[in-house]
């Protein structure tokens, strides 16, 4: 459930006319639908804000500017440029940023994705992001950006609680999933992870993918989690496209399967879940159990 603040207009309009008058005359307009971590509000033609919804999420401001400042922008994929950071006031408790607009029509979150193209579009960049250059030390997963890139284990008592209290019929499998997750790690440097790879924050142009957005989840590390969209939003012949575009051994995908795994079964377990979220797990549950074999044929 969404336990995050609102974010009135007026708020908005007084932070913006106190800390960057150079923007006082542009229009501001809310982002529907709303985000999850963030209430977002376009400014002007050209730029974005975004306002932390709880306390939880305040750290990702500082973490996405950090990433963002230092990501190599892809040839074919636009990211948002950060623009600033402003302060808490007028009533609004937290740190927020404004960062450079994307164009683009974000990726449907309600169906499928259909199209072996978008798919593509997708595997090659996250390839492109994992290959870029990453400074030592920077990012590291953490309890901020809730370990995305990290060790899937921070999550295995909260896990097999969630699957204790499904009680599916196809518990062993999951269980299986859940245990072969575990048994590896990334060994090879830490790779650019995106964290949050959703249709909402996905745009795209004439049916191919343009742009990336919503990186407050982002870190260095294992790229496993950000193909946790393979199950959640793509059918069977873009998943076998999307995976014949990333250079990752069975291993990753093993992971991949166990943070599909974890996420689906903790909304399902967990109480008042959006219908939006709860359709996506159910559906990601039904294509792990029936889905093995895509990792053999896939590796």
């Amino acid at each position: 459930m969404d336990d995050g603040i609102d974010v009135e207009h007026r708020q908005v309009r007084a932070l913006i006319d106190d800390q960057f008058p150079q923007f006082s005359g542009l229009s501001i307009e809310a982002i529907q639908p709303g985000g999850w971590n963030n209430r977002s509000f376009r400014l002007g033609e050209g730029y974005v804000v975004r306002m932390p919804s709880a306390k939880r999420y305040e750290p990702q401001i500082k973490r996405e500017k950090l990433g963002l400042c230092r990501l190599t922008s892809q040839p074919s994929v636009r990211l948002p440029r950060y623009y600033a950071m402003g302060r808490a006031g007028h009533g609004y408790p937290y740190s927020w940023s404004i960062l450079h607009w994307v164009e683009g029509t974000p990726i449907d979150a309600t169906a499928m994705i259909t199209d072996p193209v978008l798919a593509r579009d997708l595997g090659q960049y996250l390839g492109k992001l994992q290959q870029s250059p990453t400074p030592s030390g920077l990012l590291p997963p953490g309890v901020d950006n809730f370990y995305r890139g990290g060790d899937l284990r921070v999550y295995e008592t909260e896990t097999l609680s969630a699957l204790d209290q499904l009680k599916t019929e196809c518990q062993s499998s999951f269980l299986r999933i859940w245990e072969q997750a575990l048994t590896s790690s990334w060994q090879t440097p830490p790779v650019w992870v995106h964290g949050d790879v959703a249709p909402g924050n996905l745009l795209t142009t004439k049916g191919r993918l343009t742009g990336a957005v919503d990186f407050g989840l982002m870190a260095v590390g294992d790229p496993a989690c950000d193909l946790v969209i393979a199950w959640a939003h793509l059918d069977k012949t873009c998943r076998k496209e999307f995976a014949s575009t990333l250079p990752l051994g069975l291993a990753c995908w093993q992971r991949a399967m166990g943070w599909a795994l974890w996420k689906a079964a903790i909304v399902l377990a967990g109480e008042a879940a959006p219908a939006e979220q709860t359709a996506v797990a159910k559906r990601v549950l039904d294509l792990l159990s029936e889905d093995q074999s895509f990792l053999q044929n896939n590796s």
